[in-house]
């Protein structure tokens, strides 16, 4: 998806349109898989970061997490300013699209977690449940498969995709191949056992949807903006176990168990009405999630730039890498947990 001289003028021209100010450079950035992005330097020096967004988005789920986003700033979890055009809107309309305006913030997806990020991250995630708990907004409900459908309709996916591949024939096909079919095995010899782990209930609420590492915006180690919201509820734990277990962090980092740790004691200690029983689980619902999704796997009939497709591949190797590591350590590591979650019971 190539950035030329006609989508530069758009830009200038919706912010003059709709937003009244005058952009004085307009730089793209990487595109999102259904936005293109760009950050604008305005007449004055202010600098703004701007969406604009595929034909077909949902704009009213975007105005939901848009409102959700704003509900959370307002307690102090760091969020990018949403800009208001001429009508008072948060998403305006321009040139027949979609788009939105926010505030530049410093900083930049981390790599792999270090222990002091970790805490960082673990402590606004607490922060944001805490606060995202009492919203009454519209919200779209998160599916949980993992949580205890039957694992058949996965492997046979798997199978199909299996069958993709096999006419796709080279290092990364077959790679990707050997990943599935042990993928499959492992969904069919391990879910059930992990589901009857989980706890009967879970704490449910409001959620960001999508804290992942990409969307955990740092500088050194300290979180500096949480973007990209998507407004879903659903467990909570679900929510945690995907950061706390950061595939890339998991595949990639001799001290995954660790940080880990450090992300779910401090999200505790910001967010201490969860249930301990949760908290536990975290482990256990990273590794079903995992374990039930092929998202990345197969990525031909995305309409994504290059990279994107790159970052996806790279993900899924990310995922198997952790699926293998969770399930070779899972005891140990709900024994930790549990550990954890005593020592900071407090005295009885």
């Amino acid at each position: 998806m190539t950035f030329n001289a006609d989508d530069q003028q758009q830009v200038v021209e919706m912010l003059a349109a709709r937003y009244g100010v005058r952009a004085e450079a307009v730089e793209p950035e990487a595109a999102g898989t259904e936005t293109r992005n760009t950050r604008v330097r305005l007449a004055g020096g202010a600098r703004v970061f701007v969406k604009r967004y595929s034909a077909g988005t949902d704009t009213t789920a975007v105005r939901s997490a848009l409102a959700l986003a704003a509900y959370c700033q307002e307690a102090a979890v760091p969020t990018p300013g949403i800009w208001r055009d001429r009508d008072g809107e948060p998403v305006t309309w321009h040139a027949e699209t979609a788009w939105c305006v926010m505030d530049e913030v410093a900083g930049h997806p981390g790599a792999t977690l270090t222990v002091a990020r970790a805490e960082s991250i673990g402590a606004t995630l607490g922060r944001l449940h805490r606060v995202a708990a009492d919203y009454h907004g519209p919200l779209r409900r998160r599916s949980t498969p993992w949580r205890h459908d039957a694992p058949e309709p996965v492997a046979n996916k798997c199978e199909r995709l299996l069958e993709y591949l096999r006419g796709r024939p080279g290092p990364q096909g077959d790679l990707r191949h050997d990943q599935l079919a042990q993928r499959r095995r492992d969904l069919i010899t391990h879910s059930r056992l992990l589901q009857k782990g989980l706890p009967n209930v879970l704490a449910d609420q409001a959620l960001h949807g999508d804290f992942t590492r990409p969307n955990v915006l740092v500088s050194g180690d300290q979180v500096t903006a949480v973007i990209d919201f998507q407004a879903l509820t659903g467990p909570v734990a679900w929510e945690l176990g995907r950061i706390a277990f950061d595939p890339l962090t998991v595949a990639h980092s001799a001290t995954w168990q660790d940080t880990a740790l450090v992300v779910i004691g401090a999200y505790r200690d910001e967010n201490p009405h969860i249930p301990g029983a949760d908290l536990i689980a975290t482990a256990r619902i990273a590794l079903l999630y995992f374990l039930f999704s092929t998202f990345g796997a197969v990525t031909d009939d995305l309409d994504v730039p290059a990279h994107v497709h790159v970052g996806l591949l790279e993900y899924w190797n990310d995922k198997n890498a952790t699926v293998n590591r969770l399930l070779a350590g899972l005891d140990d590591m709900e024994y930790a947990l549990a550990f954890l979650v005593e020592s900071k019971a407090g005295p009885r």
